[in-house]
């Protein structure tokens, strides 16, 4: 029998019951989305953070605007009659929208996706005081100790210290909590060690990123990205270079920072100028890699860097992952994830970024508090961490629940495996997870 008339019929009724909800709450998501950009702005204008807890509840009203819209749609599919094909198809697709944000509902303590990605719970650094931001590892910290106050210092000739953890994390805080170092901390199976570096910057101007790699001498540095400054460090915090990205007339204004796997030199994003600039480990010389002027409405609040030349870039404001080649074709955008007709997920707010060698995307999603991986080549989602359950106001002691996660870092594991860091911010701590495959 042909099904037409009975579809027609109950797509009426549902677009009579739900059509207007349906516009409502499409309204809604629209403001919501232009608050995001105006209390972005209004937070870099005074000096203040575009990824914090404070937008992070925009994030979450724009999370929960998009579940109510999902289950419309589904309500919507179900009036449809169960016997016509077309509408069980509706259906299906409607309840597929539902469970893309629930991959997370495996194991609390981790999450295998048959033999070729597992994660594991690897313990936390807790109870920091403080919500930490942005993340980095030195593998090496030999030539530097601390000193019976918990400073990182240099070994000097003689100078009677304690040896430095090795491997050592490095945190930085919320700058709107006044702190002016970073933490330092040894991995939990080492013991809780907290330490301060007393990194001489200029603590006034906001930080928006950490990386540590080796320098030409074989030696560890620190390099700490602001707002309008990149400043190379030794362990101890010392300057070895500071360097102002050269602007025409504009001025410019510095959000986030990556290392290229396979050549020294960092990455970091100009909002004014809407490029992705390179600069040189060792002299902190600048170059634009990457001119993205054509996409003037991406807030960038993250990226990474991977080792055939691809640029990872979080773009905070569409909920959106930017896949961009630095060579050789600076300027095109190759893919976005989620892809720019899906317009059934969106990330809540993606803030930190971290690419494996494997070509793995791991992302913080501050506002919807969980971390994801992605195979950076498909795009396609491989794990999720955490859940919406564990949202701003709620204290949570689970291995993998976040609150307002930011900071991403990995590190080496042994055996083939790596370790991921999650900045936790409003728990105040780092979780660790075991990544293998």
């Amino acid at each position: 029998m042909d099904s037409s008339p009975q579809l027609s019929e109950a797509a009426a009724t549902a677009a009579r019951l739900f059509g207007p909800l349906r516009a409502t709450v499409d309204q809604w998501e629209r403001r919501v989305a232009q608050n995001l950009l105006t209390a972005a702005s209004s937070n870099n204008n005074n000096g203040g953070s575009d990824v914090g807890c404070s937008s992070a509840r925009l994030g979450e009203l724009s999370v929960g605007l998009r579940q109510v819209r999902r289950q419309v749609d589904r309500r919507m599919a179900q009036l449809l009659r169960p016997d016509c094909e077309a509408c069980r198809l509706a259906v299906a697709l409607a309840d597929d929208r539902n469970e893309h944000d629930d991959d997370n509902d495996d194991d609390d303590k981790g999450f295998d996706s048959g033999a070729a990605l597992t994660i594991r719970s690897a313990g936390s650094i807790a109870e920091l005081g403080g919500c930490v931001r942005w993340l980095a590892v030195a593998s090496d910290t030999s030539g530097f100790g601390v000193d019976g106050s918990g400073r990182l210092v240099a070994k000097e000739s003689g100078a009677s210290i304690a040896p430095a953890p090795q491997p050592c994390l490095f945190a930085s805080f919320d700058p709107a909590e006044g702190r002016r170092h970073l933490l330092a901390a040894s991995l939990p199976e080492a013991g809780r060690r907290l330490l301060r570096c007393e990194a001489d910057i200029d603590w006034d101007d906001w930080l928006v990123g950490i990386q540590c790699r080796c320098s030409g001498d074989g030696s560890q540095r620190l390099y700490v990205a602001q707002e309008s400054v990149l400043t190379a460090l030794d362990l101890a915090g010392r300057p070895v270079w500071s360097s102002r990205p050269v602007s025409a007339t504009a001025g410019c204004r510095l959000a986030g920072l990556t290392a290229s796997p396979t050549e020294p030199r960092l990455f970091t994003y100009d909002r004014v100028g809407r490029r992705v600039l390179s600069v040189a480990m060792a002299t902190g010389t600048w170059a634009i890699a990457v001119q993205l002027v054509e996409f003037a409405d991406w807030l960038v609040s993250g990226l990474a860097a991977g080792p055939d030349g691809q640029l990872v870039l979080s773009d905070y404001c569409s909920g959106r992952l930017r896949f961009v080649s630095a060579d050789p074709a600076p300027g095109r955008l190759d893919a976005s994830y989620p892809a720019e007709d899906a317009t059934e997920f969106q990330l809540a707010a993606p803030a930190g970024l971290a690419l494996d060698l494997a070509g793995r995307v791991f992302e913080a999603d501050s506002a919807g508090h969980v971390v994801r991986v992605i195979d950076g080549v498909g795009q396609r989602l491989l794990a999720t961490l955490g859940g919406l359950e564990c949202g701003a106001g709620q204290d949570s002691s689970d291995e993998d629940a976040f609150r307002c996660p930011i900071g991403v870092a990995l590190l080496a594991a042994g055996d083939g495996r790596q370790r991921l860091a999650v900045a936790d911010s409003g728990n105040h701590r780092v979780q660790l997870f075991e990544v293998a495959g």
